[in-house]
């Protein structure tokens, strides 16, 4: 479940990131981006240490 909230956060932040960068400021726009990516990577990490989990 929470895997899917991640997702759907990483994927709203990329939309948004989008508008903003075709309409607006590229710095929001980069911030936006930068969230994505910050939630991207916490979730291969969560991933990753669940899979080491089950592997023991």
């Amino acid at each position: 479940m929470i895997l899917k909230l991640a997702f759907g956060g990483i994927a709203i932040l990329a939309a948004v990131a989008g508008i903003v960068a075709i309409t607006g400021d590229p710095a929001v726009a980069s911030a936006f981006a930068f969230g994505g990516a910050v939630l991207s990577g916490i979730s291969l990490a969560y991933l990753i240490g669940r899979d080491g989990k089950k592997a023991l």
